[in-house]
């Protein structure tokens, strides 16, 4: 016996689950692409003030912090969001290939001429996450980098590491 056989025995019709999980599937992918927007100006905001020209240089040390945890946080919600979006549909297009021998959801894009369209756009978006973490890290160090060396001349290294 199959798992709508099991729901219709406790009366619960198959379709009502299918609408559910359809509905669940489709909030989790919005979910997605919310975290992406929100971020991206969350991350436009954070720039600003790390790279503002009367930001004091502490504020721009944390402002590209919170940009690298703000990337981080965000490749995790997009790829949980994502599996779990994966997996209704994967129970969707199993639920439509058994009851209506086709399948509406999962279809893919793995055949597709152009190759920019067979890449995954949550993969894309993760990436460029990375890309704000590479960004983020090297201006940090820079910053760091930059302060560390006018601080030892300005007192000089005989006072901190020579003898």
């Amino acid at each position: 016996m199959n798992e709508c056989g099991k729901l219709e025995e406790q009366k619960i019709p198959c379709i009502e689950v299918w609408k559910v999980i359809a509905a669940r599937r489709q909030a989790r992918d919005s979910m997605i692409w919310q975290t992406a927007g929100l971020v991206f100006t969350g991350q436009a905001f954070l720039y600003s003030i790390a790279l503002g020209k009367d930001t004091y240089w502490i504020a721009r040390l944390i402002a590209f912090v919170l940009s690298i945890v703000a990337a981080f946080a965000t490749m995790q919600v997009m790829a949980k969001h994502r599996v779990l979006e994966e997996i209704d549909s994967k129970s969707l297009k199993d639920f439509e290939s058994e009851t209506w021998k086709t399948a509406f959801h999962n279809k893919k894009t793995e055949n597709h001429t152009r190759f920019w369209i067979r890449w995954s756009s949550v993969d894309v978006w993760i990436w460029l996450q990375w890309v704000f973490v590479a960004v983020s890290s090297t201006l940090f160090l820079v910053l760091v980098f930059y302060k560390l060396t006018k601080f030892f001349l300005f007192f000089g290294c005989n006072q901190f590491c020579c003898d």
